[in-house]
């Protein structure tokens, strides 16, 4: 701050000095000449509105001396301390945006400016138009009118003020505290009312306060900022007001864009958990922090243009580096834009069993850089995002029904009535099991191995995650087994059988199937019902 005094100061003397050098007619040559004559021959030691007047060209004099006073009064009103040596002192100074003999007078307000007519520069038709709309800004009827009808003695000056806008200052102070609490009520209670239609309030219940009591004060703010320059305040005191709120604002914003950032990155949690992807509960994080981003960057530049610094070259240098950067980091580039792929396109969820390029493993964890999968030797695989985004992945997650498919082998004695009751039995099984797909599934006597006979169980489980189809699995083949004692089928296995016709004291080891179909039938019936119930 004791910089920004050094330089209003400098900027005073400069002003001073210049005062004793200038002749006491206008000077219209430069753009910096035609504003020293309007605000020079306004001063009290200089006094000349008629001199002032000529910055506007073919106006009459009462109306052009008008407008200058009103002018030069809207400047002081709102603070604004006119650095001449950054205006130009070139009579051909052309603007090559707007490709005119232009130059605008502030940054942030294009509409007050100064054209070339001729060889001489005035303040344009524009500007003209403008001043009486500036001048009500800072100019109320109804504070005129109290003031005409206040005592002598609010005239009076304490430390160089005027105790009428002393007064003035501590009833914006009270007025301010009133109107704090009743934003923050009304805007916590429309806040909460929208949030309502989206989450339950006690779940972003801790992220409301941070959010009202900011947006209560910057609007506080800002209507002191508009209502501030009635007061018509000093210079000095003006500037001091005005280079407060154009710094604290930008910040204050920032501020508020960062708390509401926070507020829907909850309400966003929220609402990806109830989904069945989990892809974009990691996309909330990083897209919090993108726009935590956006919004520094966006506030920088508003506090640089708020401060009168001209940005373009910082935006400028910024392209280049950025260009620079991006040709150095070209795998980072491409991973980044991996990253948004796998996250609009979603392959693959966090959880999801993949195959992908000889690997495979349930995904883990999907970031802005890689993607972490994690095999099943507990090992974690890092894939850059610009690659996997071009594999063929192959998402076991994502199938509806988990296949399996096996042979079940028997031995060659078996009958062939007691082959057609397990085959039936073992369609029971899978119309009894919770987890298998009622439909499309297929058992049968299918092939006659060199040791066996095997029966092809080709069904589906209708599971979540590999955990689930091992369980599954188990439960299935559980059943077969008992099933196969129940009815006294042996299961084969790659043997060599030696026939002898006749061994003195020993039994056969083949079992002897005498009974009926019926009595197995009878069996199969026994056994499915005591499995349902």
């Amino acid at each position: 701050m004791n910089l920004q005094i050094m330089k209003k100061i400098f900027i005073l003397l400069y002003v001073t000095s210049f005062y004793t050098l200038i002749s006491q007619d206008a000077d219209l040559s430069t753009p910096r000449n035609t504003v020293q004559t309007h605000l020079l021959f306004l001063q009290k030691d200089t006094y000349k509105p008629e001199v002032s007047a000529k910055v506007f060209k073919d106006i009459e004099e009462e109306r052009a001396i008008d407008l200058a006073k009103k002018l030069k009064k809207y400047y002081d009103a709102m603070g604004l301390l006119i650095d001449l040596s950054k205006i130009p002192n070139d009579s051909n100074y052309y603007d090559s945006t707007e490709q005119l003999y232009k130059y605008n007078l502030f940054p942030t307000n294009n509409s007050i400016n100064l054209v070339k007519n001729g060889d001489l520069w005035y303040y344009s038709n524009e500007t003209i138009a403008i001043i009486p709309f500036l001048y009500q800004s800072v100019n109320s009827l109804t504070m005129d009118s109290i003031l005409s009808s206040m005592p002598a003695f609010v005239f009076n000056k304490v430390m160089g003020i005027e105790i009428w806008k002393l007064l003035g200052l501590l009833i914006y102070f009270i007025i301010a505290i009133l109107l704090y609490f009743i934003f923050k009520k009304l805007f916590g209670y429309y806040l909460i009312k929208f949030l309502n239609l989206i989450v339950k309030k006690k779940k972003v219940d801790g992220y409301l306060e941070p959010v009202k009591v900011p947006v209560s004060l910057f609007i506080i703010f800002l209507l002191f900022k508009t209502y501030y320059p009635y007061l018509q305040l000093p210079f000095g005191f003006a500037t001091f007001i005005n280079d407060i709120l154009l710094f604290i604002l930008p910040i204050f914003l920032v501020y508020i864009v960062f708390k509401i950032i926070d507020l829907f990155s909850v309400v966003l949690k929220i609402l990806t958990s109830k989904t069945k992807s989990k892809v974009d509960d990691q996309l909330v994080p990083i897209l919090r922090k993108a726009a935590k981003v956006v919004a520094f960057v966006i506030g920088v530049i508003y506090l640089v243009d708020n401060l009168g610094w001209d940005y373009t070259p910082l935006l400028a240098g910024a392209s280049v580096g950025g260009l620079a950067l991006a040709l150095a980091a070209q795998d980072t580039v491409k991973n980044l834009f991996g990253s948004v792929t796998i996250f609009t396109d979603q392959p693959f969820d966090v959880g999801d069993w993949i195959v992908f390029d000889g690997n495979e493993g349930n995904v883990e964890e999907v970031g802005v850089r890689s993607t972490r999968v994690r095999t099943f030797y507990n090992s974690v695989v890092s894939i850059p995002n610009g690659k996997i985004s071009d594999m063929i992945v192959d998402n076991m997650g994502r199938r509806q029904y988990r296949r399996f498919k096996t042979n079940i082998g028997i031995t060659y004695d078996t009958p062939p009535d007691l082959i057609e009751l397990y085959v039936k039995g073992l369609n029971d099984i899978v119309m009894m099991e919770k987890n298998t797909r009622k439909t499309g599934f297929d058992i049968y006597l299918n092939n006659f191995d060199a040791s066996s006979l095997n029966i092809l169980v080709y069904i589906f489980f209708d599971v979540e995650n590999w955990s689930e189809e091992l369980l599954a699995r188990q439960s299935f083949m559980l059943q077969s087994i008992s099933l196969a004692e129940e009815l006294g089928i042996r299961f084969a296995f790659p043997t060599n059988t030696l026939h002898i016709e006749e061994f003195p004291e020993k039994q056969t080891l083949t079992p002897s199937y005498n009974e009926n179909k019926d009595f197995y039938q009878n069996k199969l019936n026994n056994f499915i019902n005591s499995k349902k119930k």
